[in-house]
């Protein structure tokens, strides 16, 4: 009997990536049209990004789409494009390829079915959560239209929880960014190798994180429609800040999302990786145990050394026991 299951379970399984497939294309041409209903939510690798997304995409007549660049996520992604920035207008094949499909709510992840039916007979919210393509909200606006949402989080806890990922992205990261001076050179002369001993793998991250962040800083200066929210804010007042999001992107705050939030708020529940909660204060204080004081002085010389405009004053670095 199991083995009938399991078969079933795989047929149903291509069914659906194939009808999603088809659906991609069936959306070729009306996903290009400007002033579609298109949330572009951006921020840096491990900043939250995936709960706060996630409950936009937990709104009425939404399709949520997850990290089209992630190769581990997504059919289309490509790891390659990482960190990539392009201008407004300038063309990439393989960027287009990949959120020509993102945009259209089909093709990068699997749709399931009662959702495809959602795109069938109404015109949803596509909610693209992406930490890849972190630089590309001014190219993403204007090719798709729609709202670019940008995230902030204190680098603590960003920096603590990327080196779970190994020393291996920080090289590969850096190394990308000094290879494309044209993008990068003015960011990254703005630190001294030497005095920030960039070879230490805490260094190498915060600096990354300092990059990313100014440059996504400087496209949300220029466009003054983005929004900007800190995930900090959400951990402390997570009902209130909610609904104030689904309200700046015109989507419905029910009842039940409510809710939801109030539940999942004040409940702990960890990955067996990252060793994520959910408990929202209990997110907002972890990296307070979790960061040494030799770490904490390392973050810090290198936000002095970008002249980094949060997280500098003592007061962001005071610690709470819980």
């Amino acid at each position: 009997m199991k083995y009938i299951k399991a078969i079933i379970w795989k047929v149903r399984s291509l069914a659906l990536r194939c009808l999603n497939i088809f659906l991609s294309w069936v959306y070729k041409y009306p996903r290009f049209s400007k002033g579609r209903n298109i949330v572009f939510f951006v921020g840096h690798d491990r900043s939250g990004s995936s709960w706060i997304s996630g409950m936009l995409g937990k709104a009425a007549n939404t399709l949520y789409v997850y990290e089209p660049i992630n190769e581990d996520a997504s059919f289309v992604g490509d790891f390659n494009l990482y960190n990539t920035c392009l201008a407004p207008g300038e063309r990439s094949q393989k960027h287009e390829d990949i959120f020509d499909l993102a945009s259209s709510g089909f093709g990068v992840n699997t749709v399931p079915f009662n959702k495809i039916a959602r795109k069938l007979f109404s015109n949803p919210t596509v909610i693209i959560k992406e930490v890849g393509g972190m630089l590309l909200g001014e190219w993403f606006q204007q090719r798709y239209g729609g709202q670019v949402v940008l995230l902030t989080r204190h680098p603590a806890p960003v920096v603590l929880s990327n080196m779970k990922m190994g020393l291996a992205n920080a090289d590969k990261w850096l190394a990308a960014m000094r290879a494309d001076p044209d993008l990068y050179a003015d960011f990254l002369s703005r630190y001294d190798f030497e005095s920030l001993g960039e070879d230490d793998v805490v260094t190498k991250f915060a600096i990354v994180y300092c990059v990313r962040y100014l440059m996504a800083f400087s496209q949300c200066h220029e466009n003054s429609d983005w929004v900007q929210v800190n995930y900090e804010d959400f951990c402390l007042n997570p009902e209130l800040e909610f609904e104030k999001l689904f309200t700046a992107l015109k989507l419905d705050f029910s009842e039940s999302i409510r809710q939801h939030i109030k539940e999942t708020s004040e409940v702990d529940k960890s990955e067996f990786f990252f060793g994520t909660s959910r408990k929202s204060r209990r997110m907002l204080y972890k990296w307070h145990q979790e960061c040494s004081a030799e770490d904490e002085r390392k973050i810090r010389e290198v936000l002095r050394a970008f002249d980094f405009p949060m997280y500098a004053n003592d007061r962001d670095w005071q610690r709470k026991l819980v």
